[in-house]
């Protein structure tokens, strides 16, 4: 199964850059969508390339919490909390509705 959807995949590599200061290129972006959005038994690490050369890496379980480990990254961690707690809710008003 996988991790997170594809759109939710992009919405946290947005956060990623704009508050973590991950590589906004295309490429860095594909390899990021792809690893959590595609693939099924992927990692639940992954390694950031980031602009600062810092070292950040990004993780999500399987139930759904994601983080980011490294410098300067407690706004971008209350931001993915939130996030995850919001696709939380909306799977469990899923569930509850049908």
């Amino acid at each position: 199964m996988k991790r997170m959807p594809t759109r939710l995949a992009e919405k946290v590599y947005d956060v990623l850059c704009r508050f973590a200061q991950a590589e906004s290129t295309y490429w860095e972006r594909e390899s990021f969508v792809f690893h959590y959005g595609v693939i099924a038994e992927a990692s639940s690490d992954y390694k950031l390339s980031c602009m600062d050369d810092g070292q950040r890496v990004f993780h999500c379980t399987t139930n759904g919490n994601m983080w980011v480990e490294g410098t300067s990254t407690s706004r971008a961690n209350s931001i993915l909390r939130k996030m995850a707690e919001e696709l939380k809710q909306e799977k469990d008003h899923e569930t509850i509705s049908t």
